[in-house]
């Protein structure tokens, strides 16, 4: 049987998080689907950012195989990003007669988590210049710590070690886009439990298709 291709589109919270298009991508290929499988950006409507009037607006434009929708659980806690991005898709598909698949992408506690996960994986330091030993976070601790302070400190670190000057957040912030936009192998993500929820889900869709 031929690879699937897939076309999906990406509701994600803000720009700074395109980077998990590189993670999708990645993972969409590990499940099985063709090379060529493609994930888009998808923008909110303006003055509309519930997850609902997301779906709504790129539904009613679009026709993709996924929809994947990314909601950080952040205090919420996934249960209830879960049940948000659920509810959305079960309206959208009534108001839009569409039945694409809606896929949770939802980093515990926040997209950060995924980074320092990915930054016990020597591979994946190989591609940040300088990032040779950093004070990594234990795998157990990290979906339940500050995820976007700790990656702060780490960035700091590093920085000052490369003869950096102080470490402002619009460069954190810079990097760590680059950075999560590195994460293009599953396997620097395997055993991160949100994560495995994520590539479970996608193989389920294969499954489907």
């Amino acid at each position: 049987m031929a690879e699937p291709y897939i076309y999906a589109q990406l509701l994600r919270e803000g720009s700074s998080d395109d980077g998990l298009r590189s993670i999708l991508e990645a993972t969409l290929l590990s499940v099985g689907c063709d090379l060529n499988s493609r994930v888009e950006i998808a923008p909110y409507p303006s003055g509309d950012k519930t997850v609902l009037g997301g779906l709504n607006n790129l539904l009613k434009q679009v026709q993709p195989h996924v929809v994947f929708v990314h909601r950080d659980a952040d205090n919420a806690g996934a249960d209830d990003r879960l049940k948000e991005i659920q509810e959305a898709a079960n309206q959208a598909s009534i108001d839009t007669a569409t039945d694409a698949p809606v896929i949770p992408v939802i980093p515990v506690k926040e997209t950060e988590a995924w980074i320092l996960w990915a930054l016990h994986h020597p591979e994946f330091r190989s591609t940040i210049p300088g990032m040779d030993s950093p004070d990594l976070v234990p795998y157990k601790t990290i979906e339940h710590c500050s995820a976007k302070e700790r990656l702060f400190e780490i960035h700091s670190k590093w920085a000052e070690d490369r003869g950096g000057k102080r470490n402002r957040r619009d460069r954190f912030e810079r990097d760590r886009s680059t950075w999560l936009q590195n994460i293009t192998n599953v396997s620097y993500l395997k055993g991160c439990p949100s994560f495995e929820e994520l590539y479970r889900r996608c193989e389920d869709l294969i499954r489907t298709l």
